[in-house]
């Protein structure tokens, strides 16, 4: 499995060129990198396979599986969890088994990045704790949570969540108990937010794509926290108002801020 960092880069997608067949490769990009975000995370929530390291790579939606695991049943076990994410036409299952797989780099602050990722999706997928914004940072193992939390129990419980995660040693639980602090809803962590941002991002430049209004000009989108910022140039007033009118309509935008100019 690969660690956050790898997960969030594999989603970060650059912005959209204005040729329209470029617009096309882009979109297939995109798509595989959401794609490759989805099969890491089934792979990773999984509690058979998740404490071995999985390599996921999609191309035109055909997932390939690299790495070391230790037994066919796993091997296969992963083969079935990526076939079922959607959006996956094949996948080339390239894991080997080995009845000790070997760590080889796979040590210290690489592991530990792993690690990270993995309690932070946890905490993530744990609708009691995912509406605050909870801070992780891993050590040798050691896992410190740092954040507020609205009662004594949620943070008991993230504290057990993490200490679940394999890979952890021990966890050293620093969260403040703010009484009565609902958090922020429906937001969900900082890694689940941006994620979000990057699939609005994404969604956007392929909407604006198929507009023809739209697809021989450079528009460049920023996404934080939901808030969209257009900046760039239009070629008339209407190809402005679609484009504004487009990001207001997109699912997870909470706000449009409107920088375009017209430019005939």
């Amino acid at each position: 499995m690969n660690t956050k960092k790898k997960l969030l880069a594999t989603m970060t997608i650059s912005a959209l060129v204005s040729v329209p067949a470029m617009a096309n490769t882009w979109e297939g990009e995109a798509k595989d990198a959401w794609l490759d975000g989805k099969v890491e995370t089934a792979l990773m929530m999984n509690t058979q396979i998740n404490s071995f390291r999985i390599d996921t790579d999609v191309n035109n939606g055909v997932a390939i599986l690299s790495g070391e695991i230790d037994t066919k049943a796993k091997r296969d076990l992963a083969l079935q969890l990526a076939s079922n994410v959607d959006g996956i036409k094949e996948v080339r299952n390239q894991i080997t088994v080995a009845p000790d797989p070997k760590e080889k780099s796979w040590k210290g602050s690489a592991k530990d990045a792993w690690i990270d990722g993995r309690v932070e999706t946890a905490l993530m997928f744990n609708t009691e704790v995912n509406n605050f914004k909870i801070d992780t940072e891993v050590n040798n193992g050691i896992v410190m949570l740092t954040g507020e939390v609205g009662s004594e129990a949620k943070k008991d419980l993230a504290g057990r969540i993490a200490a679940k995660v394999d890979g952890v040693s021990s966890v050293i639980n620093k969260l403040t108990v703010k009484e009565g602090y609902e958090g922020e809803a429906n937001e969900g962590s900082t890694f689940a937010r941006k994620m979000r941002d990057m699939a609005v991002t994404a969604g956007l430049n392929i909407e604006f794509a198929a507009h023809s209004e739209l697809e021989a000009t450079r528009i460049d989108i920023d996404t934080k926290n939901g808030a969209v910022e257009l900046t760039g140039e239009v070629k008339s007033q209407a190809a402005k108002d679609l484009a504004v009118e487009i990001a207001k309509g997109y699912d997870d935008v909470t706000s449009v801020k409107d920088n375009l100019r017209v430019v005939n």
